[in-house]
């Protein structure tokens, strides 16, 4: 083989790799379908297979006592899978203080809960690096103390998250509510 050939099989050869690498690193939006079911609602994210690849829900988990509601954020992604990051947004309907509990389990990397520079009744909570805990199904609580009295708190949750899967990366987004009653 002269120079000639062998660079043209180099150059070749450096553009399948330049051309895999840059599809292995290339981010698809999941598409989101929403399903309610009493006292709790799903995101269904889905990938341009049409292949449910994780779900965010959040769930009302009842009062704690005469001002204290609670309900939780669960993130499932399926087998193989794992959650890189995560930002959520949200706003009660009325004047509420929102909290996070302390995750359980393995120690966490930073987490940000800050009250919104956009939206003074939100709150946003960031995760930019889930670690270890992004490899199985994430759990976060929440505690709403309403600054009025209600009997319904109507929450609206923004979500964004970031997931991959062996080279593989995928980015999903919903928007959805839920509503907390006194029981």
């Amino acid at each position: 083989m002269d120079k000639s050939s062998r660079l043209l099989i180099s150059i070749i050869l450096l553009f399948v790799v330049c051309t895999l690498g840059v599809k292995a690193l290339s981010v698809e939006d999941l598409r989101s379908e929403e399903v309610r079911e009493p006292d709790e609602v799903h995101s269904l994210f889905y990938n341009s297979k049409d292949e449910r690849v994780a779900t965010l829900s959040i769930m009302e988990r009842g009062y704690y006592s005469e001002n204290v509601i609670s309900f939780r954020v669960h993130v499932w992604h399926r087998e193989g899978g794992k959650l890189r990051s995560l930002r959520l947004v949200i706003t009660p309907n009325v004047s509420a203080e929102v909290y996070l509990k302390t995750p359980d389990g393995y120690p966490w990397n930073p987490l940000k809960l800050q009250r919104s520079k956009d939206d003074p009744n939100s709150v946003v909570l960031e995760i930019p690096d889930l670690g270890f805990q992004g490899v199985g199904s994430t759990r976060l609580d929440f505690i709403v103390i309403p600054l009025e009295r209600t009997n319904i708190i109507l929450i609206t949750l923004k979500a964004e998250l970031e997931l991959s899967e062996e080279f593989k990366r995928y980015r999903g987004e919903s928007v959805t509510d839920i509503q907390l009653k006194k029981k």
